[in-house]
C-alpha cells in the first residue's frame, strides 16, 4: 500500500472512529438519562404503592368496623323483639319521669 494511501485510509479510518465515538457518547448519554428517569419512576412506583397499601389497609378496617355495626345492630335488633312490654304508656311515663329527675340532678351538680 502506498504512503498516500495508506494517509488516506488513516484518515477515513479516524473520522469513522470519531463518529462512532460521537454517536457512543450520544447513545451512552441518552442511557443516563433513560436511567435517570427509570430511577425517578421507580420511587414514585414506591410511593405510590405504599398509598395503595395504606388504601387498603383502611378500608379493610372500615370494612371491619361496618361488620361489627351490623352485627351489633341484628343482636340490638334481636335483643328489641324479645322484649315485651305489658303497658307501654305506663313505661313512657315512667321513663319520662327519670329522664327528668335525671336532668334536675345535672343541672344541680352544676351549681356547685
Amino acid at each position: 500500500m502506498s504512503p498516500v494511501r495508506a494517509m488516506a485510509e488513516k484518515k477515513s479510518l479516524n473520522i469513522d472512529i470519531n463518529l462512532a465515538k460521537s454517536k457512543l457518547s450520544e447513545i451512552s448519554s441518552k442511557v443516563m438519562i433513560e436511567d435517570s428517569l427509570l430511577m425517578s419512576l421507580e420511587s414514585e412506583m414506591k410511593e405510590i404503592q405504599v398509598k395503595i397499601d395504606d388504601c387498603k389497609m383502611r378500608r379493610a378496617a372500615k370494612k371491619r368496623n361496618a361488620y361489627l355495626e351490623i352485627e351489633r345492630i341484628k343482636a340490638l335488633m334481636a335483643r328489641y323483639s324479645e322484649v315485651t312490654v305489658d303497658d307501654p304508656d305506663t313505661v313512657m311515663e315512667t321513663l319520662s319521669i327519670v329522664d327528668t329527675r335525671q336532668h334536675f340532678e345535672w343541672l344541680d351538680g352544676e351549681d356547685q
